[in-house]
């Protein structure tokens, strides 16, 4: 036998086995599936990696909810927020409507007041359970996760004045509005009237009234020292009131207004799309012509200029003839204007004391330096003249 026979094989272990050369030895950790010690720490490995996941879950699951419970939370108080204006707005009516009552002198029947005081009644009740279900809720929403929990009692509890005490009127309310005369006001009224609980029953009232004292004219003479114009802010939610009325209840017979629609606008009702605050004006021929001008102006401006301009002198805020109109309308927009809102307008003046207005219908009483507006519209229509005017007289075409 030759020396090459006998003589073994060698081998050479590569460096990613292991030295008996049964198994590759793996690069990095070590592998301790052999042991017990490894089994455990790989188990711990494996199961901190499960807990870090399950951590994360769990984090945005509560993240997740805690943008529901803020989305809920933010709904309520919008409801809540809802609510309080509704409960306002009730409230103000209520208490406009009786404040109105008692600057023009109307007697008030005892049936009215009855209903009246039932309607208070129902409508705090109602509210008060319309605040204990949005409490209930509020309440039900546990505190948001991973956030500084804030109590929701500022929100619900301190709700001060109660709806009870809000819609009832103060006594010492209707003190803050009326003018002080030496004179008590229960004696400007009839106390027959008092007692009739019939609305027809009560005497009719006149037709219009001055602002100015008994010491005044004749006519005035006849009209309680007490009588003044109307609060702005009565007149129009006297006025919104009764548009409300006929939208809900178109089928009711109520008496002719300035807030019924004219024919004309009845003819374009289909065809032209009104501007929402035309409606609440108690003038037909006003509507009418800013209707027909509403593409060439600012409407909300010469809305702005109404409202904030004109006094309610008479006694029924909804009748074309009981409103005076600003003066600025009378120049700056005098194409809107006619002969029965200068007849209005320079009644109320005169009896308060004021000169009354000059107008044309063809825009010659507006002045070269009137101001931009009426010198613009004048050029625009072609209207504009240089021709004199009489003091207090309209110069009709």
């Amino acid at each position: 036998m030759t020396e090459s026979a006998t003589m073994k094989p060698v081998r050479f272990v590569l460096e990613n086995e292991s030295s008996s050369g049964i198994e590759p030895r793996p690069r990095g950790r070590k592998s301790l599936d052999n042991h017990l010690e490894g089994d455990r720490k790989s188990r711990n490995r494996r199961n901190q990696r499960a807990y870090r996941q399950r951590q994360q879950q769990q984090l945005l699951e509560a993240e997740k909810e805690r943008d529901n419970y803020k989305e809920n939370y933010a709904k309520l108080q919008q409801r809540l927020i809802d609510k309080n204006g509704k409960l306002e707005r009730m409230a103000n009516l209520v208490y406009d409507m009786e404040r109105l009552c008692v600057l023009q002198g109307i007697a008030v029947p005892s049936s009215i007041k009855e209903r009246l005081s039932m309607f208070k009644q129902r409508a705090a009740e109602d509210l008060d359970e319309q605040f204990a279900d949005i409490n209930e809720s509020l309440r039900s929403i546990p505190n948001p996760v991973y956030e500084t929990p804030h109590s929701d009692s500022s929100v619900i509890t301190n709700t001060e004045p109660s709806p009870h005490s809000i819609i009832e009127s103060p006594p010492s309310a209707l003190e803050e509005v009326l003018p002080t005369f030496d004179s008590p006001l229960t004696e400007d009224m009839d106390p027959v009237a008092m007692q009739i609980d019939d609305m027809a029953d009560i005497p009719a009232l006149e037709e219009f009234s001055t602002p100015e004292s008994t010491e005044g004219s004749s006519m005035s003479s006849q009209i309680s020292p007490l009588r003044g114009p109307i609060p702005r802010h009565v007149a129009l939610y006297y006025i919104q009131s009764q548009y409300l009325k006929k939208l809900t209840d178109p089928d009711k017979e109520y008496p002719p207004s300035g807030l019924d629609p004219t024919p004309l606008e009845l003819a374009l009702s289909d065809k032209v799309r009104f501007h929402p605050r035309l409606r609440f004006l108690p003038c037909p021929k006003l509507r009418e012509r800013l209707i027909l001008f509403q593409d060439v102006l600012d409407i909300n401006s010469v809305v702005d200029h109404i409202v904030k301009g004109a006094t309610c002198w008479g006694r029924d805020p909804l009748q074309n003839d009981a409103w005076e109109l600003p003066e600025v309308l009378f120049y700056d927009f005098w194409f809107i204007c006619d002969e029965d809102m200068l007849r209005c307008t320079n009644k109320w003046r005169l009896l308060n004391g004021k000169p009354p207005i000059v107008w044309d219908n063809a825009g010659r009483h507006v002045k070269k330096d009137a101001g931009p507006l009426g010198k613009s519209q004048g050029k625009l229509l072609g209207f504009f003249a240089e021709e004199s005017t009489n003091n207090g007289q309209s110069l009709a075409m």
